[in-house]
């Protein structure tokens, strides 16, 4: 975190604007501030890369000529988009109006409007032409089980808490029994530039409907139906079959999907989940904010519990019940 003197040096310099009253803003991983009513100022993680944030402009810039309400950013005086302090990035952007839902409490018609939302974002993102990363099924997942249970192992033996130990053994004896022959088909997903990070804290409402999206850092080519189980599961109260059927149906009648789409949904979104350590490695590693990635990990590790019992049930229902 920076302080505010440290603020209004920076505005001045890099933007030459007077700060008036500076407020700031509890979400994500960065320090962000609203300057004068008017500005954002956010200011990356010491080991953020400028390739995602140019990445995330770039996006940005491409979906405001697509009518989409999303951050305008500014140039500084030195005529980039970026300005460097003590060895960490931060930018300008303006500041958009709109409402942040929480995460786990969307109703039936914001789930719809997501849905529906989400579909045309991502027809208006598979004409963006800048060069995205490639996140592949099988070198970003099915290749990395045996490197993932190595991992795994390691991270269990730092820490003496015994329900995280219980937790991440019963991620290894689960990837341990991932049927690789069950993904000869894989290769016939549809693949596509996405958003990356899709989900309910990166959408500004207005009358309880999306009127707004924001970052772009996480954007790359990878299978869309991983993005679309995720953003549902953190947009309803619970995993609902009924819930997530409505969501792809909403979906998939703005943006067509094929019938390898729904069947490898669950078990894509079920291998990520298996394949990371996110939330437990950095509550065990001591990171700041420690209580809130022992709820993410322990999030995670429900819905990867909830998967292994009921991918082959919702994948079966995906397929009898969408419309293709």
């Amino acid at each position: 975190m920076i302080k505010n003197y440290e603020i209004v040096n920076l505005m001045k310099t890099n933007y030459n604007i007077i700060v008036e009253n500076i407020n700031k803003i509890n979400d994500g991983s960065a320090d962000i501030y609203i300057i004068n009513k008017k500005y954002v100022l956010k200011y990356y993680q010491r080991e953020f890369e400028l390739e995602k944030i140019l990445k995330s402009i770039n996006i940005s810039n491409y979906l405001y000529h697509c009518n989409y309400n999303v951050p305008k950013y500014y140039k500084t005086i030195a005529n980039k988009y970026y300005f460097v302090y003590k060895k960490r990035f931060g930018l300008l952007m303006n500041y958009l109006k709109g409402k942040k839902v929480n995460a786990f409490c969307a109703t039936k018609i914001q789930l719809i409007n997501a849905a529906n939302f989400y579909a045309n974002l991502e027809l208006d993102m598979i004409n963006y032409k800048g060069k995205l990363p490639l996140y592949d099924v099988k070198s970003c997942l099915l290749d990395k089980i045996e490197e993932s249970i190595c991992n795994i192992n390691i991270l269990s033996e730092k820490t003496s808490n015994k329900l995280l130990k219980k937790d991440l053994l019963t991620r290894i004896k689960l990837l341990e029994k991932i049927d690789m022959d069950f993904y000869n088909d894989v290769n016939k997903i549809t693949v596509c530039n996405c958003h990356g990070d899709f989900y309910i804290s990166q959408c500004l409402y207005k009358n309880g409907l999306i009127n707004g999206i924001l970052d772009f850092e996480s954007a790359k080519k990878m299978p869309i139906v991983i993005e679309i189980i995720r953003s549902y599961i953190y947009f309803d109260k619970n995993i609902d079959i009924n819930n997530l059927i409505l969501y792809v149906n909403n979906f998939n009648n703005v943006f067509k999907l094929n019938i390898y789409d729904l069947k490898y949904m669950p078990y894509l979104y079920y291998l990520k989940l298996l394949t990371s350590t996110f939330g437990y490695k950095q509550y065990i590693e001591n990171y700041k904010r420690k209580k809130e990635y022992l709820l993410i990990g322990t999030r995670l590790q429900n819905q990867i519990l909830y998967l292994s019992k009921n991918s082959e049930i919702i994948s079966n229902k995906l397929m009898s019940i969408v419309n293709l």
